[in-house]
């Protein structure tokens, strides 16, 4: 019984992930090798014999919610904590969460931060393995949505950039109006109560980051997606069938591959009110000279996006694809401004040595 209260301790009470862990190790809980129990026996036991372990809780009503297949992705941020292998006290993690709303598929992704950056990387490498929908459902993140009024939505540029050429609608939930967007909210319940929980139990296996990515990804795939709705049309059915079904209905065009490739990162103007983008230096004006913080995405296909800390556009541009191959992210063009001031006595005027400079990297 100790060895079982301590479980229900470790997993919360989440009789599902006490299912699974009993089923797979019996003997380290004094139980015959095959044993089996049902999700409502694991409860009515620990009713019976822990009732002290027990916490009740009060289940939220949801409202009726309509999609059609290959219609929506809904995406979200949750900030939890996990302890990982070696560590005395838990940190903060960041995974970025995504469900398609017919099917109910998921997909999550452990990031560094919430930033304008994770978002963007995460809904490229979330379409490109899952299929892209009609629309994308968010909050009111400032990364995603700038102002959202009573009859007016002002997108993040950045946002709006990447999901034009794909042909996806952005759309952003009413504020403070969380059950707009319940198939999210209540996967990120899920993700916390059962997937962390269940990656928690196991954390002296999990040392970092990438770690804990590929053990979601299992648990996505042997239990997220084995969960079992009843639906109208098909009556019973795991989410690994209805997404087969939904996965006919997303697109997944070999034209847009370069759109899906997208990095982003903050960058530090120069005094010249510069930012080097893969060997390019792009001019951003004199409003940004001395060191100014924006934030860069770059497609595959070289196609450049800045923006500053509001969202605001500040210049589109395109670079060279193959100078992707060629430079770190944020490296100066191979001849450097100063470069040039060294050889303004033996080559000419310093104006017209630096004027050819600004004509060789823009």
């Amino acid at each position: 019984d100790a060895s079982l209260a301590n479980l229900y301790l470790q997993a919360r009470g989440n009789s599902a992930v006490i299912r699974r862990r009993v089923q797979a190790t019996p003997e380290a809980y004094g139980l015959p090798n095959g044993f089996k129990v049902s999700d409502r026996s694991i409860r009515r036991f620990y009713a019976s014999r822990h009732p002290e372990l027990i916490k009740r809780a009060r289940d939220e009503e949801v409202n009726p919610f309509f999609v059609k297949p290959g219609q929506q992705l809904q995406i979200d941020f949750v900030e939890a904590k996990f302890r990982f292998a070696g560590q005395a006290e838990e940190e903060t993690v960041y995974i970025f969460e995504a469900t398609y709303a017919w099917s109910r598929k998921s997909y999550v992704r452990v990031c560094p931060d919430m930033t304008q950056a994770s978002w963007m990387i995460s809904i490229c490498d979330c379409l490109q393995k899952n299929g892209i929908p009609l629309e994308i459902l968010c909050d009111n993140d400032k990364s995603l949505v700038i102002s959202h009024g009573k009859e007016h939505v002002r997108f993040n540029p950045s946002f709006e950039w990447l999901c034009k050429p794909l042909g996806i609608l952005p759309r952003a939930c009413r504020p403070r109006r969380a059950a707009t967007k319940g198939r999210i909210e209540r996967y990120g319940r899920y993700l916390q109560e059962n997937g962390l929980v269940d990656c928690g139990i196991d954390s002296e296996t999990i040392p970092d980051r990438t770690a804990l990515q590929k053990k979601l990804d299992e648990w996505i795939e042997h239990t997220a997606d084995m969960r079992v709705w009843d639906t109208v049309q098909y009556g019973k059915a795991t989410t690994r069938d209805l997404y087969a079904k939904e996965r006919a209905l997303l697109r997944f065009p070999e034209a847009l591959k370069t759109c899906f490739d997208v990095t982003c990162w903050p960058a530090r103007t120069t005094d010249e009110g510069i930012v080097y983008v893969y060997g390019t230096a792009v001019h951003l004006g004199p409003n940004y000279r001395g060191g100014q913080t924006v934030y860069v995405a770059v497609r595959l296909n070289g196609e450049v996006l800045v923006t500053n800390a509001a969202g605001n556009v500040i210049r589109m541009t395109d670079i060279p694809p193959e100078n992707l191959h060629e430079f770190k992210m944020d490296q100066p063009p191979p001849t450097s401004r100063s470069a040039f001031h060294a050889d303004i006595s033996k080559k000419g005027s310093r104006k017209s040595l630096l004027s050819q400079f600004d004509e060789a990297t823009d």
